[in-house]
């Protein structure tokens, strides 16, 4: 089960998280220095080095599409409601109407049967089940409180955000019980404006469909709210995606509350207001988040392909930079093959032609990737010209290991959108750098000649403990990697574990690399671990497909659009349902092995991916009417 309190551990001090995780690298001038000041210490002054003023911002990839998820149509009526009181609350007279409007374009979207209601008189005509959304609903009276209440009884749904129902029909302040009765809500706390104005979105939760793992989207500095509620669900963050709440983890720290009271519809509460996002995709986040809020409070059944295959929680990559103590790799690659893990090693091609006999004894260590010629990155340089260079380093290194180089390991982790192109012109698929922690997974980038994933590293290397930190003993790396890879197993992400083959990953440190492979493996959480190519792979792959859900409620077809696709063999599909569904999966009146969740269930969809078969339906099993259905668990979760 995914952790019930807040889903991102906290650390002793906000110091301790921005060191833990090394996502303010392109903040400080001073990272680039110590870097150089790190190479020469080991002697590899050898190594050609270029000073180039290039931007210290990496490239953002396009706004992502919903992607693997797909929608059942809502057949609930909605309903928007227009509060006169709420309307002169704020000062700026245009900005309810218009918000109002927007969540009623929203709705439109979503839905052919789309009203607005304006007191409760009109709230207590809508049929029962029909969905009520109140945005900026501040100035709510007591009878149209005890409307929308009696509206929730009827099994009606709601969806709210911000301050609903903090002041009276007069905008006179009332305090926060309504708000939190609605949402079911332990504590409350205030966000000043200035403060917290990150939320962050943990996988598989019904609110996340279409997001990746751990997206993270910035808010103007105005007034939000957190609420204290069980379970996982998005919260207020830092900008590395840590958890925002001070003192115990127990504090109010969510931003948006998914709950279903014992009696009633569900409801949906969003912390901030209305157009408040600062960038387009910050504001097509919030978008998809209010769209599958719409979805989950009407009982719609949504689906999506879950982030990693044979149903993992999360991914990481096992890798060492070889630079100078060429020789170490075999002491990694030791680590690695006794524990029958794989990995991928990024060498500088240059010195890998000086050790021929290296490359035999590592074979069967997973990959090996690039890491340039000479340790420069290529970054500022015409398109033309780092191809010319990348392509002399995937020649180099197909000679020394006799193996297809597919992955980049940027130098000083600078690469632009020159460098995506080079490396895809010449034949690679991913790279491996700082993404600024946009999000916790994969990201990927379109180019002229096709698409190149990013692997972001949001936890500390070797270089961050031995050299930044001035560690000497490996407990305190091991110490970083387990902290933040509790927080990306949280998440649901991608967690990078990078040494350097002249600092932890000679022989007397590289056992590290042992301890952490042993950690997961004893069930810290579910990774499923991979070489960069096989995580690019996946991620490209799921990023490509599409899902289609459609049907009438009780019998629904799930149907994937792309052609069928090995690298998708291992995909589950988790999908969220209605209140007491009793969906189960079937192919032609087979029933399918699946697992529940909190939120509905999910199975492996091996014959939709292999094209063995055209659709599953989604069908209430014959007898469930009669009682529990004896075959609930034919799927252990992992």
């Amino acid at each position: 089960m995914p952790p019930k309190q807040d889903p991102v551990p906290r650390a002793r001090s906000a110091a301790q998280w921005l060191g833990g995780i090394l996502l303010l690298g392109f903040l400080a001038a001073g990272v680039v220095a110590a870097a150089a000041a790190l190479w020469e210490n080991v002697d590899v002054q050898s190594l050609a080095r270029r000073a180039a003023a290039i931007s210290d911002e990496p490239p953002a990839p396009g706004l992502e599409s919903e992607g693997p998820a797909a929608a059942a149509s809502i057949l609930a009526r909605i309903a928007v409601f227009e509060s006169a009181a709420s309307a002169g609350y704020f000062p700026d007279s245009t900005f309810y109407p218009a918000a109002v409007s927007g969540w009623e374009r929203l709705a439109r979207e979503e839905s052919a049967s789309v009203v607005r209601v304006r007191d409760a008189a009109g709230i207590d005509d809508l049929p029962a089940g029909s969905l009520l959304l109140a945005p900026e609903a501040v100035c709510v009276s007591e009878r149209d409180l005890a409307a929308i209440r009696a509206h929730l009884e009827r099994g009606g749904g709601l969806v709210l955000n911000w301050a609903t129902a903090a002041r009276d029909e007069g905008c006179r302040w009332r305090g926060w019980g309504p708000l939190r009765a609605l949402t079911g809500a332990l504590d409350l706390a205030e966000i000043p404006a200035g403060e917290a104005q990150f939320l962050s979105i943990p996988a598989a939760l019904p609110i996340s469909p279409g997001l990746p793992p751990g997206a993270r989207i910035e808010l103007f500095p105005e007034p939000h709210l957190a609420l204290q509620v069980p379970g996982p669900h998005p919260y207020w963050s830092d900008w590395a995606l840590n958890g925002a709440s001070e003192g115990s983890p127990a504090a109010p720290d969510a931003a948006i509350v998914l709950h279903e009271p014992r009696s009633g519809g569900r409801i949906v509460w969003f912390g901030f207001r209305d157009r408040q996002a600062v960038s387009d995709r910050d504001a097509a986040r919030v978008r998809r988040l209010f769209r599958n809020g719409i979805r989950w409070a009407s009982g719609t059944v949504t689906a999506e392909i879950a982030p990693w295959p044979a149903g993992a929680r999360a991914a990481i990559l096992v890798s060492e930079d070889v630079e100078t103590g060429f020789e170490n790799v075999l002491a990694f690659a030791r680590v690695l093959r006794v524990r029958d893990t794989r990995g991928s090693i990024f060498p500088v091609s240059g010195l890998a032609l000086e050790h021929p006999e290296i490359a035999a004894a590592i074979a069967d260590i997973g990959e090996v990737g690039s890491q340039t010629a000479d340790h420069v990155s290529p970054a500022g340089l015409p398109v033309d010209e780092q191809e010319v260079r990348l392509a002399r380093s995937r020649r180099e290194l197909r000679q020394w290991s006799g193996a297809e180089i597919l992955g980049l390991r940027v130098p000083e982790e600078r690469f632009d959108e020159a460098t995506l192109l080079a490396w895809r012109r010449v034949g690679g698929t991913y790279v491996v750098a700082l993404n600024e922690a946009r999000s916790a997974a994969p990201e990927v980038f379109t180019t002229d000649d096709g698409p190149v994933v990013l692997l972001p590293r949001l936890l500390k290397d070797d270089y961050n403990v031995f050299v930044q930190d001035g560690a000497r003993r490996t407990n305190v790396l091991l110490k970083a990697w387990l902290e933040g890879l509790d927080k990306l197993g949280a998440l649901g992400g991608f967690g990078l574990i990078s040494v350097h083959s002249q600092i932890a990953g000679d022989p007397d440190r590289v056992g590290v690399v042992g301890e952490v492979i042993d950690s997961i493996s004893g069930g810290r959480t579910d990774w499923w671990i991979a070489t960069g190519a096989e995580i690019a792979d996946w991620w490209l792959a799921r990023s490509e497909a599409r899902l289609q859900l459609e049907g009438p409620p009780d019998s629904l077809s799930l149907r994937l659009l792309t052609p069928p696709s090995p690298v998708l063999s291992g995909a589950w599909i988790d999908v969220s349902l209605g209140p007491d569904s009793d969906l189960r999966p079937f192919v032609d009146g087979r029933p399918l092995a699946w697992a529940p969740t909190e939120w509905g269930v999910r199975f492996p969809v091996e014959e939709l991916t292999t094209g063995e078969t055209d659709a599953i339906q989604l069908l209430i099993p014959p007898g469930a009417a009669d009682g529990p259905d004896s075959d609930a668990s034919g799927l252990s979760l992992p």
